[in-house]
């Protein structure tokens, strides 16, 4: 999750009345080497991998709460590191 996405939905959550349970996530479906894919075509470098024998577990959160009543903004996960890379390149 991109982290002005969090700093919009934490704003817009202190508006809300009551208690509620709501799941915050970015909007991909992505394993790490996925992730290790989409940072090393950034960088120019490619992940190596080292896979080990075992099961396979996959966790998906419902983000739908979260877009309903916080504003959820969908910042890719491409994206929101091409952002922190351009201001990380600023500094």
């Amino acid at each position: 999750i991109f982290v002005d996405d969090v700093t919009i939905m934490f704003q817009n959550s202190l508006s809300l009345k009551g208690k509620h349970i709501i799941n915050i996530a970015g909007p991909d479906i992505l394993n790490l080497k996925k992730l290790s894919k989409i940072i090393g075509n950034k960088f120019g470098k490619m992940p190596v991998f080292e896979y080990k024998n075992g099961k396979v577990v996959d966790f998906v959160g419902n983000i739908e709460q979260g877009i309903k009543k916080l504003n959820h903004p969908l910042t890719s996960f491409e994206l929101g590191i091409e952002k922190t890379i351009f201001n990380t390149k600023k500094i």
